[in-house]
């Protein structure tokens, strides 16, 4: 997914509003684009974590404190509408993705259990000694040959 960047600045507040309300009140804009990008950044931002994030991306370009940035962009559009959502085609795809169970699991599994090298340091050396332990076993059933007869063995 690409986004393009954004610079905010202390007046990216009333900038961002001016916007949207000219693109609500001028009716020869029919694609409302400021408005569906305050929604679509409005829906990835909920915490100071996404702003980082984000900003660690290069999406977001400011010397605000990422508290601000995520309370500017939670209550960014409220009371406004757009009339043509020009992300839908986006967020209907990013949606199927997330809504994949094997995409969730994944996403969890590397956030919860693999977020350092030690535990995927960890989890490598328990699948090695696990594959060891089954070669060591299947080995050892593989050697053992039950006798055929009774010829060559003597019985006190």
């Amino acid at each position: 997914m690409k986004i393009p960047p954004i610079v905010v600045y202390e007046n990216g507040e009333s900038l961002f509003r001016n916007l949207i309300v000219y693109e609500q009140c001028e009716a020869s804009v029919y694609e409302c684009k400021i408005t569906s990008y305050a929604v679509v950044l409005d829906n990835l931002i909920n915490t100071s974590s996404d702003v980082d994030i984000l900003v660690q991306k290069g999406i977001l370009i400011t010397h605000l404190s990422k508290e601000d940035i995520a309370s500017f962009f939670n209550k960014l559009y409220n009371n406004t509408i757009p009339g043509h959502f020009s992300y839908k085609e986006l967020t209907d795809k990013v949606n199927e993705h997330y809504h994949r169970r094997f995409n969730r699991w994944k996403t969890i599994l590397a956030r919860d259990y693999f977020n350092n090298p030690w535990s995927t340091l960890a989890f490598a050396g328990a699948l090695l000694g696990l594959g060891l332990t089954f070669m060591q076993t299947l080995y050892a059933i593989l050697a053992y040959k039950a006798p055929t007869s009774d010829e060559g063995y003597h019985y006190p």
